[in-house]
């Protein structure tokens, strides 16, 4: 769980939330549940706003600010155990951060997620990083494993205790055990093929439900994401049935809905056949479109149908995979009937012809017993 999970700003001149940045969490009907509340409380605080105020709900600690020039609140949500000076320092920094660009309190969502949102996301993602070199926030946990460790170890050794040897092999063991299970925790993930799934408006020009399965913010996938969105815009005019592009070690594959003048857009593995992804996308694509989801709002649309696009990526990833177990186990199949050479097949069938003449009719049986009673007694 991350220690600074998130934040937004409430525009009380426009009445509503002029976006939300999530981290280490997704959305979801206890989600807007909570966003409800804190709306709810903002409503409360709307005739006398509070130089600051708190409240706790179940994804942790909101920590709200107003500023009175432009009439906003400016909300940190933190972990319930975050140090509270701790919270106030890195929400000033973000403040001041917003402040650098003129009249923020007029952009637009969109606007406001293209000059802000990843400023503040590094921001958010750079303070963690000193918190927990300053505070820590797994020393806890770690001593109390530790604790436990030591408590097995000592229980065990004076249960054995009249037995020295055993008593040796039995710590080994356990120290075995506890490297194996840190070991364990540092293997990579599977690998992911279908990574991850949005559609973009062309209207409101900007890209909606995202269902990220194995998608890490960084250069390189804003870098694909941008190259798709000049994809998409370069061919406004005239759009593109189908879009195939290809970035490093991935691929997008986009379908034009030209009823709704929008695109859909499935994020995958550069393994993956094109087959398959429009296979797949076809699927996402029949699910959305028997709906009017144009005219709903960004999270109507996922509410509603992001746990359904995660299950169809989900099932034909687990196909996907069993796909290529198959192949693995076919090639491998192939490879051992090309092992047996010219003269071993011949003696093969010189075997069975003679079975077949009953001149040597338990030969194969003679062998087997031969072969056992090669193997020593004491063995």
């Amino acid at each position: 769980m991350s220690i600074f999970r998130g934040f937004t700003s409430y525009d009380y001149g426009r009445e509503y939330f002029a976006f939300f940045i999530r981290r280490s969490f997704d959305i979801s009907d206890s989600w807007f549940k909570t966003r409800s509340e804190l709306e709810k409380k903002l409503q409360e605080e709307k005739k006398k706003p509070q130089e600051t105020f708190e409240m706790e709900s179940d994804f942790g600690n909101f920590f709200c600010q107003y500023e009175k020039s432009t009439k906003c609140y400016f909300i940190l949500l933190s972990n319930q155990k975050t140090i509270k000076e701790e919270q106030q320092k890195v929400l000033a920094a973000i403040i001041e951060q917003i402040k650098k660009v003129n009249n923020y309190n007029k952009l637009t969502r969109e606007e406001f997620q293209k000059n802000l949102k990843q400023e503040i996301e590094d921001l958010l993602i750079k303070a963690e990083q000193e918190y927990i070199e300053k505070n820590g926030n797994l020393e806890l946990v770690m001593t109390q494993q530790s604790k436990q460790h030591k408590k097995f170890r000592k229980d065990l050794t004076l249960e054995i205790e009249k037995n020295e040897q055993q008593k040796q092999k039995t710590i080994e063991l356990i120290d075995k055990m506890i490297m194996k299970s840190k070991m364990d925790e540092r293997v990579p993930k599977q690998k992911i093929n279908f990574k991850g799934f949005m559609m973009f408006d062309y209207v409101r020009q900007y890209f909606f439900m995202m269902v990220n399965k194995m998608i890490p913010i960084q250069k390189k996938w804003l870098d694909d994401r941008n190259a798709i969105q000049k994809q998409i815009m370069d061919n406004q005019k005239k759009p593109l049935e189908i879009i195939q592009l290809k970035g490093e070690s991935v691929q997008f594959y986009a379908k034009y809905h030209k009823e709704k003048k929008c695109y859909f857009i499935l994020y995958s593995d550069e393994i993956v056949s094109s087959e398959k992804q429009k296979e797949v996308l076809e699927k996402i694509y029949q699910l959305i479109t028997q709906f009017e989801y144009i005219k709903m709002i960004k999270e109507e649309i996922e509410t509603k149908f992001v746990s359904q696009v995660k299950a169809i990526l989900n099932e034909n990833e687990k196909v996907d995979s069993e796909q290529v177990i198959m192949k693995i186990e076919e090639k491998n199949n192939n490879i051992k009937q090309q092992t047996v050479s010219p003269q071993q097949q011949s003696e093969i069938n010189e075997k069975m012809k003679l079975n077949n003449t009953g001149s040597l009719n338990n030969q194969h049986k003679n062998d087997i017993f031969a072969q056992e009673e090669s193997i020593p007694l004491n063995s």
